[in-house]
């Protein structure tokens, strides 16, 4: 029985740290490539995933979730895109923005902090 609450947890968690990995993945995308044909879908998922994340959000995971960590790996998965609208704008290498406010979903709040 403990270990299904367990494992229930750490599914929560995972689930959680996914959505927040996919929103730090599209923003750094909406700053360095701002005039691509993608950036609509790009500002309607960002949009999305806080949401989603903050619905499974709950304070336990706070210590558990490395946003040094995902913003790193957004990081490496955003250099790997290749969008036809240009050369993508530098992106900041320390994470621009806390857990807090990337749970609250701001993206135009958000886009203003993704600043090289």
């Amino acid at each position: 029985m403990i270990e299904e609450v367990q494992d229930v947890g750490l599914s929560e968690l995972r689930a959680c740290q996914s959505l927040v990995q996919q929103a730090a993945t599209h923003l750094p995308k909406l700053h360095a490539w701002p005039g691509s044909t993608s950036a609509a879908a790009w500002t309607s998922e960002t949009g999305v995933f806080p949401d989603d994340a903050e619905a499974r959000y709950t304070p336990s995971m706070r210590q558990r979730i490395d946003l040094v960590a995902i913003h790193g790996k957004a990081l490496r998965r955003v250099r790997m895109t290749n969008d036809a609208s240009g050369a993508a704008r530098s992106l900041p290498e320390m994470c621009p923005f806390t857990l807090d406010e990337l749970l609250a979903g701001d993206v135009a709040g958000l886009l203003t902090s993704v600043r090289p």
